[in-house]
Formats: structure tokens, C-alpha cells, sequence
């Protein structure tokens, strides 16, 4: 006896290829997005801040050049750079609103070579235990701005916020203002937290010039 042939309709067939289509994308995405808390010491502070990184970001530890501070970079995540900073001179306006807008725009201007009235109005970040502010420029990133900065990127985005006694200050480099990764280190700015008196010795770290 020969086996009757099972014809599907066909949009079952379609809706079985959406459902599979999306499922094999979900997938992708969970493990694209899974998050692991990694801990940042910084120079002199016996805090850390705690940051929900992705797991496949590798970040390497710094000594600024100029600063007391420890910067991380992710040159595998679209050139992401952070450098975490304390209020070392208990400056009582050191973490307020105001003082963080003024840092951003000033830094964003000198980096972006804009006069301050030509910058676009920061836009706010905030997360549960952190609020800062950012700023993006959509022009080729001006030569010079980062060691391991493209000329042709178009997106350079200068951010910074706050977490109890820690300032911490970003920059990001993509090809579009919607690069996955920019979208992503957004995210993990904002789960940023801080917490007291559980720093170990920091890793060895080169010296940034």
C-alpha cells in the first residue's frame, strides 16, 4: 500500500516558518544578551562600582594617564570606554545635576571641537542606582579623540552619571547612532552600582598616556 502524502496548508507552513524563524531569533538573543556582574576598583577607594556586562566582552584595565583613576576598555564591544572617578576632594556639588550636565557639555565640546550653544541637549540616563546625562554627535569622530578611534566612525557618544561617591565617564564609538553595541553598553550604564569597603587589589594595569 502506498503511503498517502501529507499536504499542509499553506499557511500553516508559514506560520510554522514564523514560529521557527522567531524562536531561533529569540534564542540568538538570549545569548547575545546575557549579563554577568563584573566589579571595577579604582585608584585610592575601597569601593567598587558593579556593572551587568556582556559575557562576551573582555574588559582591560588602565591606569589614567591624568587622573587618579582606573579607565576599562571594550575593544571588543565598538571601541566603549569608561574611566571610574571618586570625589576625592568631598566636593559636596561634585555629584549634583547640575555639575554633572556642566562636566558633559564642557568635555563634549572639547572632544567634538563644537562651540557649547551648538551641542545638542543632553539626554538623561538613568537607572535604578545611577543618573547621569550623554550626548551623541552624528559627524565623522574627530582625528585624535581616542587611540582606537576610526575616523570614518559616525557616532560619538560622551556620557557621564553618577553612583553614591563614584563618577564614572564614557565614551562610545559606532558606525550608527543604533549600533547594537552602543545600545547595549547604554544598558549596562545604567545597571551600574556602587558599593562600599569590598575592593580587593585591583588587577595590574598599564599606564594610559
Amino acid at each position: 500500500m502506498t503511503p498517502r502524502r501529507l499536504i499542509l496548508p499553506l499557511n500553516f507552513t508559514v506560520v510554522v516558518g514564523v514560529l521557527l524563524c522567531s524562536a531561533l531569533a529569540t534564542s540568538a538573543a538570549g545569548e547575545e544578551s546575557k549579563l554577568e556582574p563584573q566589579r571595577f576598583p579604582t585608584v585610592e577607594h575601597d569601593g567598587v562600582a558593579i556593572l551587568d556586562v556582556p559575557s562576551d566582552w573582555e574588559p582591560v584595565s588602565k591606569l589614567h594617564g591624568r587622573w587618579p583613576a582606573r579607565t576599562i576598555i571594550f575593544t571588543d564591544a565598538g571601541n566603549i570606554v569608561f574611566t571610574v572617578m571618586w570625589n576625592k576632594g568631598k566636593n559636596p556639588e561634585y555629584n549634583s545635576t547640575q555639575q554633572l550636565r556642566e562636566s558633559l557639555t564642557k568635555a563634549a565640546a572639547e572632544n567634538m571641537g563644537r562651540e557649547i550653544d551648538e551641542l545638542s541637549d543632553p539626554e538623561t540616563l538613568k537607572g535604578p542606582h545611577m543618573n547621569g546625562f550623554f550626548i551623541s554627535n552624528t559627524t565623522p569622530v574627530p582625528e585624535g579623540v581616542t587611540e582606537m578611534g576610526p575616523e570614518d566612525y559616525e557616532n560619538f557618544t560622551l556620557g557621564i552619571f553618577a553612583i553614591e561617591e563614584f563618577q564614572v565617564f564614557f565614551t562610545m564609538i559606532s558606525r550608527e547612532e543604533s549600533s547594537p553595541d552602543r545600545l547595549r553598553g547604554l544598558e549596562m550604564f545604567r545597571s551600574a552600582r556602587f558599593e562600599a569597603g569590598t575592593a580587593t587589589e585591583a588587577p595590574p594595569a598599564e599606564s594610559m598616556q
